[in-house]
């Protein structure tokens, strides 16, 4: 929004929403404009503000000095989006006079980084220390989480009595282009495809895809199953973990299985449209996530979600897909439950339409609404 348009709006509680660093399509920042899109739609006056910006983005943002004009107000709300070390929050914190509210993403724990970038390590626990320190200090009002995961990640090991009041509220996320491009039937086909969206990190446990397929080979499923299946992993990669795709290439050349297991790096909006429309069942083999965007947007494509247990992914999942105990059957059981879902219809339309009904849970204006209600509500 314009800084002269919310120069013009004369109502009570602006929101300032701000960040570190914006970005083009990871899920932080797609929570951020979509969420001021919906505060706007329910009337709010809303602002954001990041000091690192895409050129693309840079027409939504405010300047500094607007936003620092924002925080002399003492009925400024200020939403910090949180998600790794913030070298910008304290100075808004200390700046800002009217509520601080965190909107605590997740951190990624530092043990998934130490083998592949040591700089990411750092900044996790850097990240934690930071977060948890301020809300030892009270300078939160309020704590917005897309998951009680997340919540529960960032009291652990604090005090109740000084915890601040903890709210849910799910990434805020606008489907409707996946849902124009949704998969209505399982079309009869002699190859089948499962995909997997997100970064390249270790995090992400992405070698557990070859585990799999290594399982599929091996075991019965290949001859019983009346195609051939392959899976894709969609993603970006930064050069920290450059090295983490060099291993996953080169154990997939050593195992052969270089032809069913692809990458798509760096996709484009329209080749993740295109890569779910395409497939057949959304796979992931994940043990840290806060919420798993994806997810939904595979649910809005019509796809079937299959996935390995993680606390997350089974709140955003709720009883819509089928959810896999990470045991030490957990590929042979997962191979199964697939070779079930590529099979069977009836099974494959009701995972579907589970999905479909999940999606209610998130509807975008409804979450937006409760959100700012308790927003409102806090002292």
């Amino acid at each position: 929004m314009p800084e002269q348009d919310i120069k013009a709006n004369d109502k009570k509680n602006p929101i300032l929403i701000r960040v570190r660093r914006l970005h083009l399509h990871d899920a932080t920042s797609q929570d951020i404009l979509t969420q001021a899109r919906y505060f706007r739609q329910l009337g709010r006056q809303v602002s954001i503000y990041a000091a690192h910006v895409p050129l693309e983005l840079q027409s939504d943002v405010v300047s500094l000095a607007f936003a620092d004009d924002l925080l002399r107000n003492k009925e400024t709300i200020v939403i910090h989006h949180f998600n790794g070390f913030d070298a910008d929050l304290p100075y808004f914190l200390r700046k800002n006079r009217g509520k601080s509210i965190l909107r605590y993403h997740n951190i990624t724990p530092s043990k998934w980084f130490w083998k592949y970038s040591i700089k990411s390590a750092l900044y996790s626990i850097l990240g934690t220390i930071q977060v948890k320190l301020c809300v030892a200090l009270g300078r939160f009002d309020l704590v917005l989480t897309p998951s009680i995961f997340n919540l529960k990640g960032l009291f652990s090991c604090l005090p109740k009595r000084i915890l601040p009041a903890g709210h849910l509220f799910p990434i805020v996320i606008d489907l409707a282009e996946f849902t124009a491009k949704s998969k209505r039937t399982l079309i009869p086909s002699n190859q089948r495809t499962a995909i997997f969206v997100g970064r390249f990190a270790p995090n992400k446990c992405l070698d557990y895809f070859l585990d799999f397929l290594s399982e599929w080979n091996i075991s019965q499923l290949k001859t019983r199953a009346k195609f051939t299946l392959k899976v894709i992993i969609a993603g970006k990669i930064g050069a920290e973990f450059s090295a983490y795709y060099k291993d996953l290439l080169a154990r997939a050349n050593s195992l052969g299985l270089a032809q069913q297991l692809l990458f798509q790096i760096n996709p484009s909006r329209d080749d993740i449209l295109n890569l779910y429309s395409s497939s057949d069942v959304f796979l992931s083999f994940s043990e840290h996530e806060g919420f798993l965007v994806p997810i939904l947007e595979a649910q809005a494509a019509g796809l079937p979600v299959l996935a390995a247990q993680q606390p997350a992914v089974a709140e955003t999942l709720g009883t819509s897909g089928v959810i896999v105990a990470r045991d030490k059957k957990v590929f042979k059981t997962t191979a199964e439950e697939c070779l079930k879902i590529l099979s069977d219809q009836s099974y494959n339309q009701t995972i579907t339409a589970l999905g479909k009904q999940n999606l209610q849970r998130f509807d975008p204006i409804t979450i937006c609404k409760n959100a700012l209600e308790a927003i409102d509500g806090c002292p």
